[in-house]
């Protein structure tokens, strides 16, 4: 019974994305669940912990949803379904954190969204074709 909890376990979205990343990413990762901005979810933050744990190890056969579900909620019956959406709601974060990531090393990206808003906030009606131009032209540089 062990053996089918560690399969669907090994094979989880997240798990293979963990798998994927640095040592660094991962702990960064930590962070970004444990950060109550992005998660106020304590027990997305347990199953996050109980997974990075075996982070050397994610073919070990104690990672399994039902020792995480045990560890997250040691005094309640075992819950495929909610093991489910913990680890749903847990790739959601992951997919946060990875455009996150990428926004955070597309310097492009921040100072053209900052542009733009600052434009926006303005309330500028006049020249918004010109806009529009200016950035087309600084995305044709950046892909020449």
């Amino acid at each position: 019974m062990i053996t089918l909890f560690y399969f669907k376990m090994h094979d989880s979205k997240v798990i293979s994305i963990l798998k994927k990343l640095n040592s660094r990413e991962r702990t960064r990762f930590r962070e970004y669940v444990h950060a109550a901005f992005y998660n106020k979810h304590s027990g997305l933050i347990k199953l996050c912990d109980f997974i990075l744990d075996f982070a050397s190890k994610f073919n070990h056969e104690k990672l399994a949803q039902k020792a995480a579900y045990e560890a997250i909620f040691p005094n309640e019956k075992y819950s495929e379904q909610h093991i489910y959406t913990l680890l749903s709601n847990l790739h959601e974060l992951m997919n946060g954190f990875l455009a996150q990531v990428e926004f955070e090393n597309n310097q492009l990206t921040k100072k053209d969204i900052l542009w733009l808003h600052c434009e926006s906030k303005r309330n500028r009606n006049n020249g918004r074709v010109a806009r529009k131009s200016k950035l087309a032209k600084r995305k044709r540089v950046i892909n020449s």
